[in-house]
Protein backbone atom coordinates (compact mmCIF):
# COMPACT_ATOMS: atom_id res chain seq x y z
CA UNK A 1 0.00 0.00 0.00
CA UNK A 2 1.48 3.45 -1.08
CA UNK A 3 1.08 6.71 0.58
CA UNK A 4 0.89 10.31 -0.99
CA UNK A 5 2.75 13.37 0.57
CA UNK A 6 -0.01 15.94 0.74
CA UNK A 7 0.65 18.36 -1.87
CA UNK A 8 2.69 16.13 -3.88
CA UNK A 9 0.39 14.07 -6.47
CA UNK A 10 3.78 12.54 -8.30
CA UNK A 11 5.78 11.37 -4.52
CA UNK A 12 4.42 8.04 -3.80
CA UNK A 13 6.46 6.36 -0.13
CA UNK A 14 5.83 2.83 0.81
CA UNK A 15 3.56 2.78 4.27
CA UNK A 16 5.16 1.71 6.92
CA UNK A 17 4.15 -1.93 7.77
CA UNK A 18 2.60 -2.65 11.08
CA UNK A 19 4.50 -4.34 13.07
CA UNK A 20 4.80 -7.95 13.77
CA UNK A 21 2.92 -9.64 16.71
CA UNK A 22 6.07 -10.09 18.76
CA UNK A 23 7.61 -6.74 18.21
CA UNK A 24 4.33 -5.28 19.62
CA UNK A 25 4.86 -7.43 22.49
CA UNK A 26 8.15 -6.26 22.67
CA UNK A 27 7.19 -2.81 22.94
CA UNK A 28 4.41 -3.44 25.44
CA UNK A 29 6.89 -5.25 27.30
CA UNK A 30 9.12 -1.47 27.28
CA UNK A 31 6.55 0.37 28.57
CA UNK A 32 5.83 -2.32 31.37
CA UNK A 33 9.86 -1.88 32.44
CA UNK A 34 9.30 1.29 32.50
CA UNK A 35 6.57 1.12 34.67
CA UNK A 36 8.78 -1.35 37.53
CA UNK A 37 11.51 0.81 36.42
CA UNK A 38 9.34 3.85 37.95
CA UNK A 39 8.40 1.47 41.33
CA UNK A 40 11.75 0.79 41.57
CA UNK A 41 12.91 4.44 41.18
CA UNK A 42 10.10 5.54 43.76
CA UNK A 43 11.18 2.37 46.41
CA UNK A 44 14.29 3.42 45.63
CA UNK A 45 14.03 7.15 46.79
CA UNK A 46 11.77 6.03 49.84
CA UNK A 47 14.40 3.90 51.22
CA UNK A 48 16.95 6.81 51.52
CA UNK A 49 14.92 7.99 54.38
CA UNK A 50 16.63 5.55 57.01
CA UNK A 51 19.58 5.49 55.25
CA UNK A 52 21.58 8.65 57.85
CA UNK A 53 20.64 6.35 60.86
CA UNK A 54 21.85 3.44 58.97
CA UNK A 55 25.13 5.36 58.02
CA UNK A 56 25.93 6.23 61.40
CA UNK A 57 24.92 2.37 63.19
CA UNK A 58 27.15 0.84 60.61
CA UNK A 59 30.81 3.43 61.31
CA UNK A 60 30.22 5.16 64.59
CA UNK A 61 33.56 7.09 63.22
CA UNK A 62 31.89 9.01 60.57
CA UNK A 63 31.59 12.87 61.45
CA UNK A 64 27.89 14.10 60.85
CA UNK A 65 29.31 16.38 57.46
CA UNK A 66 30.67 12.71 55.97
CA UNK A 67 26.92 11.39 56.44
CA UNK A 68 25.73 14.11 55.02
CA UNK A 69 28.25 13.65 51.56
CA UNK A 70 27.47 9.74 51.93
CA UNK A 71 23.71 10.46 51.79
CA UNK A 72 23.58 13.43 49.53
CA UNK A 73 25.74 11.19 46.59
CA UNK A 74 23.07 8.34 47.11
CA UNK A 75 20.18 11.09 46.30
CA UNK A 76 21.61 12.02 43.53
CA UNK A 77 23.00 8.46 42.22
CA UNK A 78 19.63 7.21 42.70
CA UNK A 79 17.91 10.03 40.51
CA UNK A 80 20.15 9.95 38.40
CA UNK A 81 20.39 6.13 37.50
CA UNK A 82 16.59 6.23 37.89
CA UNK A 83 15.74 8.93 35.61
CA UNK A 84 18.19 7.03 32.85
CA UNK A 85 16.84 3.38 33.37
CA UNK A 86 13.04 5.22 32.71
CA UNK A 87 14.69 6.74 29.78
CA UNK A 88 16.27 3.96 28.24
CA UNK A 89 13.14 1.49 28.59
CA UNK A 90 10.96 4.06 26.59
CA UNK A 91 13.81 5.34 24.10
CA UNK A 92 13.68 1.80 23.36
CA UNK A 93 10.38 1.04 23.01
CA UNK A 94 10.29 4.44 20.50
CA UNK A 95 13.26 2.80 18.64
CA UNK A 96 11.73 -0.86 18.53
CA UNK A 97 8.58 1.41 17.20
CA UNK A 98 10.01 3.21 14.48
CA UNK A 99 11.84 -0.08 13.39
CA UNK A 100 15.42 1.03 14.04
CA UNK A 101 17.44 -1.62 14.34
CA UNK A 102 19.84 -0.18 16.97
CA UNK A 103 16.78 -0.42 19.58
CA UNK A 104 17.26 -4.34 19.14
CA UNK A 105 20.71 -4.21 19.26
CA UNK A 106 21.10 -1.55 22.68
CA UNK A 107 18.47 -3.58 24.28
CA UNK A 108 20.37 -6.72 24.05
CA UNK A 109 23.36 -5.07 25.35
CA UNK A 110 21.44 -3.06 27.53
CA UNK A 111 20.15 -6.55 29.48
CA UNK A 112 23.48 -8.36 29.31
CA UNK A 113 24.57 -5.48 31.85
CA UNK A 114 21.55 -5.32 33.56
CA UNK A 115 21.82 -9.42 34.03
CA UNK A 116 25.36 -9.10 35.97
CA UNK A 117 23.65 -5.96 37.94
CA UNK A 118 20.62 -8.34 38.84
CA UNK A 119 23.41 -11.03 40.19
CA UNK A 120 25.32 -9.13 42.27
CA UNK A 121 22.06 -7.78 43.64
CA UNK A 122 21.17 -11.02 44.37
CA UNK A 123 24.06 -12.37 46.19
CA UNK A 124 24.67 -8.86 47.98
CA UNK A 125 20.72 -8.12 49.49
CA UNK A 126 18.39 -10.25 51.08
CA UNK A 127 15.90 -7.11 51.06
CA UNK A 128 12.79 -8.93 49.50
CA UNK A 129 11.46 -5.96 47.78
CA UNK A 130 14.35 -5.40 46.08
CA UNK A 131 14.95 -8.81 44.87
CA UNK A 132 11.44 -9.06 43.52
CA UNK A 133 11.77 -5.69 41.75
CA UNK A 134 15.36 -6.39 40.25
CA UNK A 135 13.74 -9.79 39.51
CA UNK A 136 10.48 -8.79 37.70
CA UNK A 137 13.09 -6.11 35.82
CA UNK A 138 14.72 -9.30 34.35
CA UNK A 139 12.18 -11.21 33.45
CA UNK A 140 10.59 -8.56 31.49
CA UNK A 141 14.02 -7.38 30.23
CA UNK A 142 14.81 -10.82 29.35
CA UNK A 143 11.01 -11.26 27.74
CA UNK A 144 11.53 -8.55 25.32
CA UNK A 145 15.12 -9.18 24.04
CA UNK A 146 13.32 -12.53 23.06
CA UNK A 147 10.50 -10.91 21.42
CA UNK A 148 13.05 -8.76 19.32
CA UNK A 149 15.08 -11.98 18.23
CA UNK A 150 11.96 -14.07 17.04
CA UNK A 151 11.98 -14.73 13.17
CA UNK A 152 9.28 -12.18 12.53
CA UNK A 153 11.27 -9.45 14.05
CA UNK A 154 13.76 -9.58 11.66
CA UNK A 155 11.98 -8.64 8.22
CA UNK A 156 10.76 -5.60 10.58
CA UNK A 157 13.90 -4.65 11.50
CA UNK A 158 15.23 -5.30 8.29
CA UNK A 159 13.19 -4.22 5.41
CA UNK A 160 14.12 -4.95 1.92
Amino acid sequence: MYKKFPGADKIVVPAPADAPPSVTSAIRLMYAGAAVEAVNFVVSLASLGGLKAQLHNDDHKLTVSQINSVFEYYIVTTIVFGVIGIGLWLLMARGAGQRKRWAQIISTILFALYTLEAVLTFTETREILTILLVGLTWLVGGATVFMLWKPDAKSYFNPL
